[in-house]
């Protein structure tokens, strides 16, 4: 068939097409709706030291504790991946994390290096109150599992790390990008509608 044809074959079905074009943009709508308010979060942490320490020994030159902070916090990105770490903030939250596997615990909390010191984490929930008992319980785990590293070391200038109060917002749809999006979902299921039709009625 020559694609004028297909033009042909398509304004004869207009009417079946423009009708599954509006039916998907509104299915799209009713289920942004429809699902559950949840809320997206930023905490911001802060890698800063227990104390200091005057010493010309060059552990505690600038330089050198200006890597070890770095290093230090891409260790906090990676705890707050590790499943476990995740099930302890759950748990220190009394939040449950029954159903959740491994691959979905390791994303829930969403990590990044900004700086040397700054570390911040996003994430999602269902409510306000959740978000700020899992804002407490990151600062908190994360400070046990520094201090269980420096058991050893007995380090005078250990790590500790210092959370903000998290910013709270609702995290609606964007409306814009959903009738897009269901527009051309439309487009495609409408012209297979319209071919499906033509090649029965013939």
């Amino acid at each position: 068939m020559e694609f004028k044809e297909y033009i042909q074959i398509l304004k004869k079905h207009f009417g079946l097409f423009l009708l599954v074009i509006i039916l998907v943009v509104i299915a799209g709508i009713i289920f942004q709706v429809s699902k559950p308010a949840n809320f997206k979060s930023s905490l911001t942490l802060n890698v800063t030291r227990t104390g200091s320490q005057q010493t010309s020994d060059y552990r505690y030159d600038d330089f050198y504790r200006l890597q070890a902070d770095e290093r230090f916090a891409d260790t906090v990105v990676r705890w707050l991946g590790s499943p476990r770490i995740v099930t302890d903030i759950y748990n220190d939250a009394k939040i449950t994390t029954a159903g959740l596997s491994s691959r979905k615990l390791s994303k829930i909390f969403k990590a990044q290096r900004l700086s040397s010191q700054l570390v911040q984490v996003t994430y999602i929930t269902s409510n306000s109150r959740t978000s700020e008992k899992l804002s407490e319980s990151i600062v908190s785990i994360l400070n046990k599992q520094s201090d269980e590293l420096n058991e050893l070391q007995k380090n005078e200038t250990w790590f500790k790390i210092l959370g903000s109060y998290p910013v709270v917002k609702e995290n609606k749809p964007d409306m814009e990008l959903v009738i897009i999006v269901s527009i051309l979902l439309g487009i495609f299921l409408g012209v297979w509608a319209v071919f499906i039709k033509n090649y029965f009625s013939n």
